[in-house]
């Protein structure tokens, strides 16, 4: 008989309370207005003046039932965190007509500022679809 051990790879992120990865978690629904709006959202309050925040999110498109027309060249409609330090990548927006995962980001967000989510450069009509985000997150204090 053989055996086998598989072993896995890749980032853990930070240790929490009870040896999980992350301690809190959120999903948060960009929605077709913010898009339309291109608006800023809070997606995490400013925690105290000497904490901070540590994350990953998956982005996740929703198609609806009619695409996004961007009236801006190359480079619009990214979205960011635009407070945060990050890794990764959380897509753009989408002009294609199905559901899709955007992107991935691991960032920490500056000491005692709330985590936002924005898209970046651009202007968009048409479409129906949303983002939902689905962010695990601990909150750290320094020193």
């Amino acid at each position: 008989m053989k055996t086998i051990e598989i072993i896995t790879l890749g980032p853990q992120g930070p240790t929490g309370p009870a040896g999980s990865v992350y301690s809190g978690s959120i999903d948060v629904t960009y929605s077709s207005s913010n898009i339309l709006g291109t608006e800023e959202i809070t997606i995490l309050s400013a925690p105290s003046s000497t904490q901070y925040y540590e994350f990953k999110a998956i982005v996740e498109y929703n198609y609806g039932s009619t695409p996004y027309t961007s009236s801006g060249g190359l480079g619009t409609g990214l979205l960011v965190f635009p407070d945060a330090i990050t890794a990764g990548s959380p897509g753009s927006v989408p002009t294609e007509s199905l559901d899709k995962v955007l992107g991935f980001v691991e960032g920490v967000n500056p000491k005692a500022t709330a985590l936002k989510f924005k898209i970046k450069n651009g202007t968009f009509s048409g479409g129906d679809g949303d983002f939902k985000l689905k962010l695990q997150y601990n909150t750290s204090t320094l020193g």
